[in-house]
């Protein structure tokens, strides 16, 4: 979506998206979310699956939280929403070709990284999703930091950011003027 250069050597081009994890002795793992209504007309949904083209979006269950503090017993979940989740390089549509023949140049694909690939955020996408998370409420905050992890499945988003200046890199990061609004200025 232009907001990244594909050929920069700091690797710092990924963005981010939920996985299904299939390990069933880590039926525990989750992370918290704000659940919304949208109510969308057939040309604004259009436009956002258009916009998110690359990943696979679905319809996925989500439960409440006892008292914002973590979540519930409950085995029925309290809605469904939308969330994004990780696609596949051959599910790619027409329009992000480009970027996928300017990285198999590279020798790389979209979503194909290995764990051990270097592949880390990019800087105006990990600060859209920090300020996002901090309207969403402390729980939402610590879930996201603590929760989330980079391309090595190891490192959390709390950990990546203590690293040397990365959390002052990230913060300063801006997204090109097109992007303003869409990316919190």
């Amino acid at each position: 979506q232009n907001i990244i250069d594909p050929s920069d050597p700091s690797l710092r081009i990924g963005s981010l998206s939920a996985e299904i994890v299939t390990d069933e002795s880590k039926n525990d793992i989750g992370f918290t979310v704000a659940a919304f209504e949208v109510y969308l007309d057939d040309e604004q949904r259009a436009a956002y699956v258009s916009r998110e083209n690359e990943y696979d979006i679905v319809t996925w269950p989500f439960y409440e939280m006892k008292d914002g503090q973590g979540p519930t017993d409950a085995t029925e979940p309290s809605g469904h929403g939308v969330i994004c989740l990780a696609s596949t390089d051959d599910k790619l549509p027409p329009e992000v070709a480009l970027y996928r023949q300017r990285l198999q140049l590279l020798g790389m694909s979209i979503w194909h990284w290995g764990h051990s690939s270097g592949l880390l955020p990019a800087d105006i996408y990990l600060r859209h999703c920090l300020l996002a998370v901090e309207k969403a409420g402390s729980e939402a905050k610590r879930s996201f930091r603590e929760e989330t992890y980079l391309a090595d499945r190891k490192t959390t988003i709390a950990e990546y950011l203590a690293m040397d200046t990365n959390e002052t890199i990230v913060m300063d990061a801006r997204p090109p003027k097109a992007f303003t609004t869409r990316f919190n200025g």
